[in-house]
């Protein structure tokens, strides 16, 4: 499975690449990503023996190549450092909106509304509408929609981007495995991200997305302990969201059972993009 999804992530990554020069904007911003490995690193080096067998390079990185990448970091509790220096950062909203023009130039037809399944296809709002083949990837909506089918349940998670100074615009995009924390280099002057994966609760769709205060100083902590310079940066904005999660956090993707005009793709939240 493992080697399953470097394939996909790869292809996907030409396939950024190729939209991205056809629509004449840079859509994946290859800045590199490094993981930042503990000293029980066994997902590291899953991941590491992987792209050894599929292709995408990586390098293994010491405390002192670690230190040349970022202007501080906190390394006396890695083991190691793993570099992809293919790896990169997708513009997502720009991606979004080149991936609807090509649609339209071939095409098809853009239509916003509340979509609901029926027997015969699709409603938007009001309008009815039938196809060949209808496919359903609508994030963490898809569990509500097919309850008796797809086992999504949506989560939240916030994003949190932080006022910083210019040298860390420059650093690659990183994943410290232990600590359960992702984030990228400040692009396009929308901040410096920083986000843990650790205290996502399951939500409902239709709650508030609120402010969580404390989720804020705990990743402020984190950056601290990591990125001391980082440790009183102020906040630029925060991205409040649902995220949508399978029991085993892997993919569902296929016909719905007898009917094979119906599909649904999900259950990867901003992995699957």
């Amino acid at each position: 499975m493992v080697e399953w999804y470097t394939r996909s992530a790869w292809r996907a990554r030409a396939l950024w690449r190729d939209l991205g020069a056809e629509d004449g904007h840079e859509l994946l911003v290859e800045t590199g990503m490094v993981w930042l490995v503990g000293r029980q690193g066994n997902y590291a080096e899953l991941a590491e023996r992987t792209m050894q067998t599929v292709g995408p390079r990586c390098e293994r990185l010491s405390h002192a190549q670690l230190e040349s990448l970022f202007p501080a970091i906190s390394v006396d509790d890695l083991a190691y450092g793993l570099l992809e220096p293919q790896a990169g950062v997708l513009r997502a909203t720009d991606c979004v909106h080149a991936l609807v023009r090509k649609a339209l130039h071939h095409g098809a037809q853009f239509m916003r509304g509340t979509a609901r399944p029926t027997s015969n296809g699709v409603v938007v709002d009001h309008t009815e509408l039938s196809a060949d083949r209808v496919i359903w990837a609508c994030g963490a909506w898809l569990g509500e929609l097919f309850p008796d089918w797809v086992p999504v349940t949506a989560t939240r998670q916030m994003a949190l981007y932080w006022d910083v100074e210019p040298g860390w615009r420059e650093v690659p995009a990183w994943v410290d495995e232990s600590a359960n924390v992702y984030g990228m280099p400040d692009m396009d002057g929308l901040g410096f991200k920083a986000q843990t994966e650790a205290r996502s609760r399951r939500v409902e769709l239709d709650e508030p997305r609120e402010f969580e205060l404390d989720m804020v100083a705990e990743t402020r902590q984190y950056l601290a302990s990591r990125f001391p310079p980082l440790a009183s940066v102020g906040l630029l904005r925060a991205q409040i969201m649902h995220y949508e999660m399978t029991p085993d956090a892997n993919f569902a993707i296929g016909p719905l059972p007898d009917e094979d005009a119906v599909w649904i793709m999900g259950g990867g939240s901003g992995h699957g993009f």
